[in-house]
């Protein structure tokens, strides 16, 4: 029988949590926190009480952001 389809984009992955989060990309959780209320950092939806994270968001938000030196000029 059939699986129903995943509620988020990508290959059936779940979504992450804040911690998860956090350790793939190497930084403490209330880093997240700061970004959120920054409005920076990787796109993240609450579902409930809870921040979650899509995995494909998160790789491809690193991806666009690896390397840029300090202050955002090339």
């Amino acid at each position: 029988m059939a699986q129903p389809a995943a509620a988020h984009s990508g290959p059936e992955e779940d979504l992450w949590d804040v911690p998860r989060t956090a350790r793939f990309l190497g930084v403490p959780e209330q880093t997240l926190y700061q970004w959120v209320s920054r409005r920076k950092g990787p796109p993240s939806s609450r579902v409930g009480k809870y921040r979650r994270y899509d995995p494909a968001k998160v790789r491809r938000w690193l991806a666009e952001h690896e390397d840029v030196p300090a202050g955002g000029a090339a």
